[in-house]
């Protein structure tokens, strides 16, 4: 079983950033969901704080795990932090949409906003920053 999950999956780039992106949503959802239902700060603020930390979190476990880069480098630091700037922006613009237009609940409209942008940052990251 170990065998397999070591060749099989562990092998595989697009199940590695599956793995990476299911641990960076549980803790950048968790916290949103913290800031948002205990703590009771408005959604745009939890999703910008939740974000910050999971663009830090998110670009070292994705290149060294998913994209198995072995050195860490400013510029692409840079290029991944640009990229999830632009996400956050994109997530925002999904959130108003869901929350103030269509009257969803921010739980659900944050999971479609997830799902959305992480199939727009495994693209990018796979063409633009890591240019595998």
């Amino acid at each position: 079983m170990i065998a397999f999950i070591k060749k099989k999956i562990l092998s595989n780039r697009i199940y590695r950033y599956i793995i990476v992106g299911i641990t960076n949503n549980i803790i950048y959802y968790g916290l949103f969901l913290s800031l948002v239902y205990l703590i009771e700060v408005h959604y745009s603020i939890s999703m910008t704080v939740s974000f910050i930390i999971s663009i830090v979190t998110g670009y070292f476990l994705h290149t060294g795990f998913t994209f198995s880069v072995k050195q860490y480098h400013l510029v692409t630091f840079l290029k991944y932090f640009f990229l999830y700037t632009l996400s956050i922006f994109l997530n925002y613009l999904i959130l108003y949409t869901f929350i103030d237009f269509l009257n969803y609940d921010a739980w659900f409209a944050q999971i479609i906003g997830t799902i959305l942008i992480a199939m727009f940052l495994f693209f990018c990251l796979k063409t633009f920053i890591y240019k595998t």
